[in-house]
């Protein structure tokens, strides 16, 4: 039978030696998928199409339920291809990255100049309000980006 060993407040592993100061770089990938099923409780519906050059910021998919949300690239590059499964439910669009990111351009503005309406319109427009979540639960904040925070 195998030895359990029940640990309270910690416990201090002696290891000799010290950790490497080596930099160890990593390879940078040329594929990104975005996957839908990681946006819970949305039901999204595609925008482009197999070979579209996106850049970062690009819409890729948009919510049915409430329109003006959107999922958005997270590299430039095209879309090489969009993987189904079964009854055609989108599972992933697979995205070829450029060597170098080019981003899409929304606009500067310093959030205490503007409105709450006018903030809510560029994260939704930029795909940040579709990645929010609302802690510690982690639930997406909810449909309505007209809510009050207050």
């Amino acid at each position: 039978m195998a030895q359990t060993i029940s640990l309270r407040r910690g416990y201090d592993i002696k290891l000799v030696g010290t950790p490497s100061s080596q930099n160890i770089l990593s390879s940078s990938s040329n594929h990104c998928a975005v996957r839908p099923t990681v946006f819970r409780y949305q039901k999204l519906r595609l925008l482009v199409e197999e070979g579209t050059a996106v850049l970062a910021g690009t819409p890729l998919m948009e919510d049915k339920a409430f329109p003006g949300l959107f999922v958005c690239s997270p590299v430039s590059g095209k879309v090489q291809r969009i993987q189904r499964g079964p009854k055609r439910v989108l599972e992933a669009i697979v995205l070829e990255a450029d060597a170098e990111t080019r981003y899409q351009d929304f606009g500067s503005a310093k959030p205490a100049e503007l409105d709450p309406e006018a903030i809510r319109a560029k994260m939704m427009n930029s795909g940040v309000w579709a990645t929010c979540v609302k802690g510690p639960t982690t639930a997406w904040p909810g449909r309505m980006p007209n809510h009050d925070a207050s």
